[in-house]
């Protein structure tokens, strides 16, 4: 491995895992705390976006950072554990949209 290579990718997985963890503490946050700053109809959604936060924080971590410091990880266990995180991703979303409307 070149060492263009090695920077670019240390590069990637600081940025990733600042990205991860911002995700998943900001989603926390929200879980937590969201409902008492804007509080009434607005609680049951912020307790969704902040899990929907956290997926969202697991989910780039695993994409940006496990992917590229293990990438002979078997295929079978990257989708075992990224399409999940998706799908209730994407369930998260749609319960939102669903309660705001």
């Amino acid at each position: 491995m070149t060492t263009a290579r090695k920077i670019s990718m240390s590069l990637v997985v600081a940025l990733g895992l600042a990205w991860s963890l911002l995700l998943a503490l900001g989603g926390a946050w929200l879980a937590g705390n969201g409902h008492a700053v804007w509080g009434g109809s607005f609680a049951q959604i912020t307790r969704v976006g902040g899990a929907v936060g956290v997926l969202s924080g697991v989910l780039v971590f695993l994409v940006c950072v496990a992917d590229r410091v293990y990438p002979r990880t078997s295929r079978a266990v990257m989708l075992a554990a990224e399409v999940p995180l998706c799908v209730m991703l994407f369930v998260g979303i749609g319960v939102m949209v669903w309660t705001a409307w």
